[in-house]
């Protein structure tokens, strides 16, 4: 069975990238384990090496996985990464071996070489061959039939797609008239929309979503509609000392990130674990393809994978203050994880939407009175939710003001989300509308004069 596709997130069920990226490194792996590999994880191993140390894994790999890692790496949202393209080929060149780009353009999307040649190359033709070319810095590849005009300024991409062009040619001269051809039928915007479309179809092999069908994955779950529903799903068999596990493991998630999850998984048969391993994959293809959608931003990637697994956390422990029997061994037989997943994100909209209340203007004086409580608003109006690193569990700060510490981290605990309810409220909310009443009834009123900072720190 193909291994569930993890990254980030607690270690007891996350597949170690920096741990496989070494393995690739130091050649460890046989080629056939590298072939099994599935093409996430080889595509983030990768980039933890680097591209320009991966030749001997892009030597191994299968067409399959390096036509992957090229749509992984060439795509944001349903934008074509021009750019990274040329870096690709610029890394893969070789003056001695030409096998890296002959297995180049073996993977590579033949769409994104047509909306290349649409746009940087001007092709003139003849019915009968001619030694005059039709401008200059044209040259001809068949004897004066058939005149080619690169066009791109930049003197390295234009010697990178000459060599392609050139390579093309000689290896498989009617691809290289399919493509010129195919290259005069549409134009840039359309041969984009084209490998967008094309580029989602090749990634569903391996499970990654549409983004029609990743919205739903990422939609929240009202928790009383989750519990009703389930209850009508499932028997009301519980396990005898199911309540005995809920109280210890009500011990372990005050204050220890991802529990009770960790603690319930702990709880599973191997087999059970495989299927919520394989499960988690998906939320978490899910949540890439809607939340940021470009595989070749590694570092927000991993970030969002420990929000997936903090989201988790958070509806697994809301759910359980509401039916402890969930982690028993049988209501975990039974849960779908993601649906705790989307019980997590309505907690995690629910604070979102409080934070996105808060008037412009008065989130503009916290920016010049208050940073920290104005770090905190920015971070919560994320699509996805997070606090700055500086705020404690418990909603205290934790602030050197010459060295404030404002990058975001995890959410992952109803407490979390109970103390940011309760400064956004008290320490903004309800201080705006005091502001607001004054007002409105001509008198002045100093924000200095509510007192945030102190009262907050």
């Amino acid at each position: 069975m193909k291994k569930p596709i993890l990254v980030g997130g607690p270690g007891s069920v996350e597949d170690s990238i920096v741990a496989l990226s070494r393995a690739l490194f130091r050649g460890n792996l046989t080629e056939d384990q590298v072939r099994a590999l599935p093409a996430q994880s080889l595509y983030f191993a990768v980039k933890e090496i680097g591209l320009e140390s991966a030749h001997e894994v892009l030597e191994v790999v299968s067409r399959k996985q390096y036509s992957s890692l090229l749509d992984f790496e060439f795509w944001t949202r349903d934008s074509f990464r021009e750019d990274r393209f040329w870096t690709w080929v610029e890394t893969i060149d070789d003056h001695q071996d030409l096998q890296p780009v002959q297995k180049f353009l073996a993977c590579v999307d033949s769409t994104v070489l047509a909306f290349l040649i649409n746009k940087y190359v001007e092709v003139a033709y003849n019915e009968e061959p001619t030694d005059l070319p039709p401008g200059p810095n044209f040259y001809t590849p068949d004897a004066g039939s058939t005149w080619i005009c690169i066009k791109a300024h930049d003197p390295e991409r234009h010697r990178l797609f000459g060599k392609l062009l050139a390579f093309i040619y000689q290896t498989n001269i009617d691809f290289f008239y399919r493509l010129i051809l195919q290259a005069r039928e549409g134009t840039t915007i359309e041969f984009e929309e084209i490998g967008y479309k094309e580029k989602g179809n090749r990634l569903l092999n391996d499970d990654v979503p549409l983004f029609e069908d990743a919205e739903p994955f990422n939609r929240s779950l009202n928790p009383y509609q989750f519990l009703k529903e389930l209850k009508e799903k499932t028997s009301e068999v519980v396990e005898e000392n199911s309540y005995q596990l809920v109280k210890r493991n009500h011990g372990f998630y005050q204050g220890v990130k991802y529990q009770p999850f960790l603690s319930a998984l702990e709880e599973v048969t191997d087999e059970r674990l495989y299927e919520i391993q394989n499960e988690i994959a998906r939320i978490l293809n899910c949540a890439v393809i809607f939340f940021v959608n470009d595989f070749g931003e590694e570092v927000r990637i991993k970030f969002l994978s420990e929000q997936v697994f903090g989201a988790i956390n958070v509806g697994l422990q809301a759910l359980v203050e509401k039916q402890p029997e969930i982690i028993s061994r049988n209501g975990l037989e039974n849960l779908k994880f993601s649906d705790v997943y989307r019980v997590g994100l309505y907690h995690l909209y629910d604070l979102r939407s409080l934070a996105q209340k808060i008037p412009d203007d008065v989130l503009e004086t916290l920016s010049h009175m208050n940073q920290p409580l104005a770090l905190m608003v920015e971070n919560l109006r994320k699509a996805f939710p997070s606090l700055p690193a500086f705020i404690r569990e418990d909603g205290s700060f934790e602030v050197d003001q010459d060295k404030m510490e404002a990058s975001p981290t995890v959410i992952y605990s109803m407490q979390q989300i109970t103390s940011a309810k309760e400064l956004l409220t008290k320490q903004i909310i309800e201080k705006a509308k005091e502001i607001r009443s004054y007002e409105s009834s001509g008198k002045k009123h100093s924000i200095s004069d509510i007192n945030v900072t102190n009262e907050t720190q």
